[in-house]
């Protein structure tokens, strides 16, 4: 505590609940800049409570100078995190609820605060999102915060809810979000086994979660999935009959699924995903190795919208990609295998 807090400063602390400074923290990680009345509608609490939290985390916050409205009066007063400190804030978000008083934790138990539940989950969320490395320095301390936020908000470590109360949405958001932290870990533990297996996981969790994000939340988390280096395809693939064995080396868990969908071609599925629709846009995968092949391979139309070309013809290549092919990639058993996964799913999220 500073010398200039007003007197009555250690009695307003004192009538600040953890949960309300969890609110605010947590608000403040979710606003890019606030004022103090526009932070407290924000996070649900009354406007001396966010200033009381503001000044008692006072390293953390920074002032803005604010534009002079038209005519008379004062600027508002604007703040922000300080971009330094954001990642502290989300740790101290996620670690508080294991420091609320036992009569604080058993009422977020028995009669859960949804909105509360909420932020914290967007918590959880813009921790994973500022992971710019699956082996970067800072990201196991993002996802300690990712863990804290969701066992605060309510579900265990895999995402599950504790509470019988959890509503849909919110549980579809913190199984994605849990499923994301375990395939991070799983990259970083460099064990492909493990690493498929979440990577899946995710792949099965993102359809029913994009359902309830806004977009520039649930990209950055899909970006971690699709660049996994996992052997998982979240597409179907189109290949013709007389590479079926060829794909099948490369990804043994590949399924036929569909046998009419084009003269001399199959439609394979992962069956380590769980799809909740089918996709009627599969991504066709050539293997070519001169010309004849290459324009064999490009004459049936309906296989144009995501096309890839694996070769041992690097001469190919421009023909290829002249002839409507998104990826050309250089047939290597092992990289073909994880470039081929990557490709099929940048294409299919539209992340490419």
């Amino acid at each position: 505590m500073t010398n200039n807090y007003p007197w009555a400063m250690t009695e307003l602390l004192a009538s600040v609940s953890g949960v309300e400074t969890v609110k605010v923290l947590a608000g403040a990680v979710d606003l890019p800049s606030f004022t103090i009345d526009g932070l407290a509608r924000h996070s649900g609490v009354s406007r001396r409570t966010v200033d009381t939290v503001r000044r008692r985390y006072e390293e953390v916050f920074e002032r803005l100078e604010a534009p002079r409205p038209p005519g008379r009066g004062r600027p508002a007063v604007c703040w922000r995190l300080r971009s330094d400190r954001v990642d502290e804030v989300l740790t101290l978000v996620g670690s508080l609820q294991g420091l609320l008083p036992a009569s604080e934790r058993q009422a977020m138990r028995t009669e859960p605060d949804p909105d509360l539940a909420d932020v914290l989950i967007t918590v959880a969320v813009d921790s994973l999102g500022q992971i710019t490395s699956y082996q970067a320095d800072d990201t196991g301390t993002l996802l300690s915060a990712t863990r804290d936020a969701l066992v605060a908000a309510g579900f265990d470590a895999d995402g599950t809810p504790l509470l019988d109360a959890t509503d849909k949405p919110l549980a579809c958001k913190a199984a994605f979000v849990a499923g994301i932290a375990d395939l991070i870990e799983a990259v970083r533990s460099n064990q492909q086994a493990r690493i498929d297996e979440a990577q899946a996981r995710a792949f099965s969790l993102a359809p029913a979660a994009a359902a309830h994000m806004p977009a520039d939340a649930w990209l950055p988390l899909s970006r971690l999935v699709v660049h996994a280096p996992g052997t998982v395809l979240c597409s179907p693939l189109l290949v013709r009959r007389k590479f079926k064995s060829t794909i099948g080396t490369l990804f043994p868990a590949l399924k036929v699924e569909r046998t009419a969908v084009a003269p001399g071609y199959v439609q394979l599925t992962d069956s380590r995903v769980v799809r909740q629709r089918s996709d009627s846009l599969a991504t066709s995968v050539e293997f070519v190795n001169d010309d004849a092949e290459l324009q064999s391979s490009v004459s049936v139309p309906l296989i144009f919208d995501r096309l890839i070309f694996v070769s041992r013809n690097p001469a190919l290549a421009g023909a290829a990609q002249d002839h409507g092919a998104l990826f050309v990639l250089k047939r290597q058993a092992r990289s073909t295998q994880l470039s081929l996964a990557k490709a099929v799913n940048r294409l299919a999220s539209g992340l490419a």
